[in-house]
């Protein structure tokens, strides 16, 4: 066994344009979750949900939560019984500090969204680090140069630092599922560059896409479908070796999907039943139930006449999310410009609702579209491991497109095949920018340092103004007194009993 020795100065050397830029963006990623940076200026909403969550089953073995914690976010049954409908993943981070600290008086939900999201930033680091020195045999210097693009690409002009911006309820799942996605990538792109062995890998897959399963569920069919797909590509070139590592894989797979079935029916149940309805049914969404959203209004229209997904809704969605762009004064006819063509694309796919801030994927990261525009056409891009996997992360993608809603938090759900296709790009590029002149390849970094600072001066940007989304003084998501919630449970028709127990602190 060869003994462990510190690193040499030239080892620590070659590390330093990776290794600080992620430092800083793991720092600025806290200051963000913990709401130092940018404060928000109310409290934002649901920040304690999962931790009464974990407290609610590890203390009374029950699902639901008061409908005062809950709010209009919670779907419902008849009797007013209330349900979080969210992904699950997040109490793993209750399960792992839940013991050490008092969640009645304490939130995790900073802790988890920085945990979250500073390991899939990692991730991401690591998977696109790792291609971007193959077949670049280069001086030292254009190759540090080149590793601290990227680092700050990654951490201060990518999506992780849209996901640390603000720790609203929403974000901790959404997290979850960015480290997951995150974590896949790297898998696939260490398998199809020969570090790691297709066997080894696939039941980390399978784990991965549980993970998903568990945070954002739409994400997760494309993804099992991959992981299946891979199995029997393993089995293929393997045969009866093979049959092991598929089994414990299917397990894996199987296990995540009978657990999700399993919390289906303990909190509506129905195994098969997700979320609720605009329209009185055994599951109501919160706004429908509590009176605050007319089941003849554009939203539920579009769900009713259009359904949850629609794939005529893709051209406008995939418009809108690359390019929106709200401005004022001499520049407003671009925006107008971008609304028109949006509504062009739109067509007769009825109401789709656009929620702030208005930043399109094209100014928040032009260089990993540029990266992956290049990948597209990478030899790596054909390797069935990379073929496979990214049509599973592109499932997602295309699903999320087809909703009729565009948010920021939506961007996130993309990165999968963006960063994937990103690191194609890279082991493509790496030998061009080995064989470039200087002159030239201090052009081409100007210019991607251009691309990099753009993206960064966006995302912060947008991350500033993101900080203030979901505050409890916004209408649809303020605290409800008692006397309140007893006057609502009472219009439903629930008497004196029943709303004292709904309205519950």
């Amino acid at each position: 066994m060869r003994p462990i020795t510190a690193p040499s100065r030239a080892a620590l050397v070659a590390l330093a344009p990776a290794l600080l830029p992620a430092l800083l963006g793991a720092g600025l990623f806290a200051l963000l979750a913990g709401g130092v940076l940018f404060a928000p200026q109310a409290p934002l909403f649901g920040t304690d949900i999962y931790d009464r969550l974990y407290l609610a089953l590890v203390g009374e073995g029950r699902f639901d939560l008061p409908p005062r914690v809950l709010r209009l976010e919670g779907h419902y049954t008849p009797d007013g019984t209330g349900y979080l409908y969210h992904g699950l993943a997040p109490l793993l981070t209750r399960l792992a500090a839940g013991w050490a600290v008092d969640l009645s008086r304490v939130s995790l939900a900073g802790v988890s969204v920085w945990l979250w999201a500073g390991l899939g930033t990692a991730l991401w680091h690591l998977t696109l680090d790792g291609v971007l020195g193959q077949g670049m045999a280069t001086s030292r210097r254009r190759r540090g140069w080149a590793r601290l693009g990227l680092a700050v690409l990654v951490w201060l002009a990518g999506p992780g630092l849209l996901v640390a911006a603000n720790h609203a309820l929403f974000h901790e799942p959404l997290a979850v599922a960015y480290a997951a996605v995150a974590g896949i990538a790297w898998l696939l792109v260490a398998v199809a560059r020969g570090r790691l062995s297709l066997g080894a890998a696939l039941p980390l897959l399978a784990l991965g896409a549980g993970l998903v399963l568990h945070a954002r569920p739409h994400l997760a069919p494309g993804l099992f479908a991959a992981v299946v797909a891979l199995v029997g590509l393993d089995l293929w070139r393997r045969r009866r070796a093979g049959l092991a590592v598929a089994a414990l894989t299917l397990l894996v797979l199987a296990g995540a999907g009978a657990l999700l079935l399993w919390l289906n029916l303990a909190r509506f149940g129905d195994p098969w039943l997700m979320h609720g309805s605009f329209a009185p049914s055994g599951l109501q969404y919160g706004t429908y139930f509590w009176g605050g959203e007319d089941p003849a209004g554009p939203r539920a229209q579009a769900f009713e006449a259009e359904g949850r997904f629609s794939p005529w809704r893709l051209p406008a969605n995939l418009f809108i999310h690359l390019f929106d762009l709200r401005l004022g004064g001499p520049l407003a006819p671009v925006s107008e410009a971008i609304g028109a063509i949006f509504e062009g694309l739109k067509g007769g796919v009825g109401e789709i609702r656009l929620d702030g801030p208005w930043t399109g994927m094209a100014y928040l990261w032009p260089l990993w579209l540029l990266l992956a525009g290049v990948g597209l056409g990478a030899a790596m891009t054909r390797h069935p491991v990379i073929l496979i996997g990214l049509g599973g992360l592109l499932a997602g993608t295309l699903l999320m497109l087809c909703y009729p809603t565009v948010t920021l938090r939506y961007k996130v759900d993309m990165v999968g095949p963006l960063g994937l296709l990103a690191a194609c790009g890279l082991v493509r590029l790496g030998p061009w920018l080995a064989a470039l002149p200087a002159r030239r390849a201090a052009r081409v970094g100007r210019l991607g340092g251009l691309l990099i600072a753009l993206g960064a001066l966006f995302s912060l940007a947008t991350a500033h103004d993101y900080a203030q989304a979901f505050l409890t003084d916004w209408q649809v998501f303020r605290p409800w007194s008692l006397g309140e919630c007893l006057d609502m449970a009472r219009a439903r028709g629930f008497d004196e009993a029943r709303a004292a127990v709904l309205c519950r602190p």
